[in-house]
């Protein structure tokens, strides 16, 4: 059914037409929407026995049968937890079989995390991705399908930033929002680019002028909906404010901030703006949408493709804080059960407005440090955040060495001058210093200006990947 199909994803191409690649991208859109529901509903009525079987006998690395209980049925249980380590090492282990020999599409995991992944989708692990925060979207925000409804007419719902290395212009058909289509469009608003495998990439992210002439068309277009890493919105926002214009000002009906954390001043700056919904998504390459948040209730709500469990004391948990394993069941071209994704967090069960119980991430501090420590004393790297909050500081980093000593980058607001700038150096090292000081126990050697190195950047470079706010470097790490 798959052979011969286009690279990349049918429903997406480049330029939008009314025939030739748009009739039959909706043709494919339709089909990966109906496969994703049709394996979360099968799932929901059957449980999971297809799938883990499907898992042992299509993919190498869980046909070993010394990994399962002795009976008939299959159960989560039954399975190892898998780490990214093990993708790393034996990926092509974790690729089903037959799949392999049919259609799929290959998306690669960021780099900050490890050596780049490469996973293999079939239509509805794709949809799982790509596709279905616009079912949860549109449930969410009322005005996002009557708008949706509106923009068929004129062609454009949404507009999606996209910053990574190769990214291309294209169209991306949304099958649950009357067959609307959503703009990708390659950016650089977010940080700069470093590190070892991305420095080579940096030439190919859309120049200023690009971002220009990309703000004039979005504002032209007035676009609904508007998504991107937190980041790359928040610039959005700060460039559509430095524009000026009035009532040219870009409106959408909400926004979609995933592949990063959306941190509490980011939001305030998006809310201010926008003012408009922001759904906060956290997504995997290797998982999908793994929860989407925004609404009225608390947390994050785990996707219906997801079954979500906690590592807490090398034990499987429903809830607690630890670190979150997935089993992705949309995705039955690389198969993963109780995946360990390297991200921590506080999973409780939640009821929501209309009386449901469901499933929810209260807090997610992702692969940031969970806590920093002098001489022995641990203590909060939020300590860090509500200082900054306090300086004309629009993004930092701050990395603990196995040494001990801090390094902390901090970017000033937009049109800082340069004697502010160098203001805000003589003022915060003190501050730095002083809240390391009180941390530090009683008793311990006094704080000096050496264990804080504090750099006033013009942009503070991340990854391609989740940029991690705190990082505490361990023994062994040591550059």
């Amino acid at each position: 059914m798959f052979d011969a199909l286009p690279h990349p994803p049918p429903w997406r191409y480049a330029g939008a037409t009314e025939s030739g690649d748009h009739a039959a991208s909706v043709r494919w859109a339709i089909a990966a929407y109906r496969m994703f529901h049709d394996r979360v509903a099968h799932a929901q009525r059957y449980g999971l026995e297809a799938f883990l079987r499907h898992v042992t006998q299509h993919a190498a690395f869980y046909a070993d049968a010394a990994f399962y209980a002795d009976s008939e049925k299959l159960a989560e249980r039954d399975f190892p937890t898998i780490c990214r380590d093990d993708l790393e090492q034996q990926p092509q282990a974790f690729w089903a079989v037959d799949f392999a020999k049919t259609w799929t599409y290959r998306a690669r995991t960021g780099s900050f995390s490890g050596q780049p992944i490469d996973i293999h989708y079939d239509l509805a692990g794709w949809y799982a991705r790509d596709g279905m925060v616009f079912d949860e979207l549109a449930a969410q925000c009322p005005d996002i399908l009557r708008a949706a409804r509106a923009s068929r007419r004129s062609g454009t719902f949404g507009y999606s930033l996209m910053d990574w290395p190769g990214a291309w212009n294209a169209t991306q058909l949304l099958p649950s929002l009357d067959l609307t289509r959503l703009e990708l469009r390659r950016c650089s608003l977010g940080r700069s680019v470093h590190g070892e495998r991305e420095v080579g990439y940096a030439a190919k992210l859309a120049s200023s002028a690009e971002n220009e002439a990309l703000l004039e068309h979005m504002r032209e277009v007035q676009p609904p909906l508007i998504a991107g890493r937190p980041w790359n919105l928040v610039r959005l926002a700060e460039l559509d404010a430095q524009r000026g214009d009035g009532g040219a000002r870009l409106r959408p009906k909400a926004l979609f901030a995933s592949g990063g954390t959306l941190d509490r001043e980011h939001r305030d700056i998006l809310d201010s703006w926008f003012q408009c919904p922001v759904v906060e998504g956290y997504a995997l390459t290797e998982g999908g949408v793994v929860a989407l948040g925004g609404g009225d209730d608390p947390g994050l709500w785990v996707s219906p493709h997801i079954r979500l469990s906690v590592l807490r004391d090398g034990e499987l948990v429903s809830d607690g804080t630890g670190e979150l394993v997935i089993t992705n069941l949309a995705n039955w071209a690389t198969p993963l059960v109780n995946y360990r994704t390297g991200d921590y967090a506080t999973v409780e069960q939640i009821t929501t407005a209309d009386g449901q119980t469901r499933q929810s991430i209260v807090d997610l501090p992702g692969r940031n440090a969970r806590s920093f420590s002098l001489d022995g004393n641990p203590f909060s790297p939020e300590r860090f955040g509500a200082l900054m909050r306090s300086y004309p500081v629009r993004h930092f980093q701050v990395i603990q060495r196995a040494d001990e000593r801090f390094e902390v980058e901090v970017e000033p607001e937009v049109n800082l001058g340069a004697s502010r700038r160098q203001a805000l150096y003589g003022e915060l090292l003190p501050a730095l210093t002083a809240l390391l000081e009180h941390e530090r126990p009683k008793g311990a050697e006094t704080c000096s200006d050496a264990i804080v190195e504090l750099r006033v950047v013009d942009e503070l470079c991340v990854p391609l990947g989740k940029m991690r706010r705190y990082v505490r470097e361990t023994p062994g790490d040591e550059r």
